[in-house]
């Protein structure tokens, strides 16, 4: 039996950081840290299907080719680019106990932890890029314009670069769970006159002591100065201009579409086909660790 190659550990090499249900856990948070003992030890195993491919040795126990390996969940850790996926592991014959095993696709580093999620959207689908919720209103040349309504070729008011035009828009309705899940900037918070609902990983300008950089919403989450909401699903609206940009939603300044993070993972099918990519953002673009330093 030909199988995939897999790198396991005992559930037990996570300690108390993997609760029993880790997906009943990232329903209501963005990610859950766990952390690798530093004294685990991976165990090379081969699935084919929901069967070991070849016998497998771990925490003292021996099962056969051929023995159950059921997938019980798998969840990702986008930064470090990991997925974990739980199995159990479960001889034919009966006899020995099941084990619970969490397997990657490459060796984990003993003592490392992960922060992990639901995966966002369906395999090959756009990965969430940011974006702005469904009823923001975008400063256009017509006013003050439902982000909904915007469509390419509509002209857009940037900072510094007066009005540029749409090239493309995104859509993706997605559950709003784990990193998907809309962070809302309450009014009052950076000069908002109303509510803002930002996807975690947009990035929106403030000015920091060395000047103005992008950090992500997730950011102003982690600093307490907004909330992570959950619930059924939510849509996410992407705005791609020339270059990278600075626009305003609901008068706050937030970044055009970063358009590397949807390339890497593949070019949409209404991708404009003579779009340049920008060799670096319009400001420095801060990840989450990096600008909890600059907010404090």
């Amino acid at each position: 039996m030909t199988g995939t190659t897999h790198y396991a550990y005992l559930a037990t090499d996570f300690g108390q950081s993997l609760p029993a249900d880790p997906v009943a856990a990232v329903q209501t948070v963005a990610s859950l840290t766990v952390t690798l003992s530093r004294a685990a030890a991976a165990a090379r195993m081969e699935i084919g299907g929901d069967r070991l491919a070849a016998d497998l040795r771990i925490g003292g126990q021996v099962f056969a080719a051929g023995d159950g390996a059921g997938q019980l969940w798998s969840l990702v850790d986008p930064a470090k680019g990991a997925r974990l996926t739980a199995y159990r592991i479960e001889a034919a014959g009966g006899g020995a106990a099941p084990c619970i095993v969490i397997a990657s696709a490459l060796p984990l580093t003993p003592g490392q932890s992960y922060a992990l999620s639901l995966p966002v959207g369906e395999p090959g689908a756009m990965p969430l890029a940011g974006g702005l919720a469904a009823g923001t209103r975008v400063l256009t040349r017509d006013g003050k314009s439902l982000v909904d309504d915007i469509r390419p070729g509509q002209m857009v008011w940037t900072d510094g670069d007066g009005f540029q035009p749409v090239l493309w828009h995104g859509v993706q309705t997605l559950p709003a769970r784990g990193l998907a899940a809309p962070v809302r900037l309450r009014r009052g918070t950076l000069g908002l006159a109303e509510d803002l609902v930002l996807a975690g990983n947009q990035h929106l300008r403030i000015d920091g002591a060395a000047g103005p950089v992008l950090v992500p919403a997730a950011a102003l989450e982690a600093a307490g100065r907004a909330g992570r909401e959950f619930g059924a699903t939510v849509t996410w609206h992407q705005l791609l201009l020339p270059g990278h940009r600075i626009i305003f939603a609901h008068g706050l300044p937030v970044e055009s579409l970063w358009a590397p993070a949807v390339l890497r993972h593949g070019r949409p099918a209404d991708w404009p086909a003579d779009y340049a990519v920008p060799a670096a953002p319009a400001l420095p673009r801060l990840a989450e660790a990096e600008a909890a330093a600059v907010l404090g």
